[in-house]
Parts: structure tokens; C-alpha cells; sequence
């Protein structure tokens, strides 16, 4: 089942200290402004570029983050 209707989408836990770090970077109030901003990059991205990024290029780039490390005392439970 899919959620293209719903407004609601999900982070994944290991997404989430790269988008700390661009609120902290932009000085974004919430992480709804930190996704915002990665959006409007990446169409601003695509406008410029003839070549698409595609999954695969998106997990290369990505560095490995330490999850142990990398919630501190964040409690992620639902």
C-alpha cells in the first residue's frame, strides 16, 4: 500500500542527522523546513543537470553515520 494521498511521510532514523544538520546549517525552526529545503534542491538540481540522480548514486554519496552515536538521548519510539 502506498501513501501518495496522505500528507504524512516517514524519515527513516538514519536520514535524520543529515537533516539536523541543514536546519542547523539554514537556522530552520523544524525538520519540516530542513525536508523542504532538501526538495527544492534537489528540482533546482535537476533543472541544471541532464542526468537524473537515481537511488543507487543517492546511497553512494551518503556517508555511514554511527547510529549509536548519532540520537544521543533522542527517544524515536512511537
Amino acid at each position: 500500500m502506498n501513501n501518495w494521498q496522505s500528507r504524512k511521510a516517514s524519515i527513516r532514523p538514519h536520514q535524520l542527522p543529515f537533516l539536523r544538520q541543514i536546519a542547523d546549517e539554514m537556522e530552520f525552526p523544524s525538520i519540516s523546513d530542513a525536508v523542504d529545503y532538501v526538495i527544492n534542491a534537489y528540482k533546482e538540481h535537476r533543472l541544471s543537470s541532464p542526468v537524473a540522480l537515481t537511488p543507487t548514486h543517492i546511497e553512494q554519496a551518503s556517508p555511514a553515520v554511527n547510529l549509536d552515536d548519532a540520537f544521543g538521548s533522542l527517544d524515536l519510539e512511537d
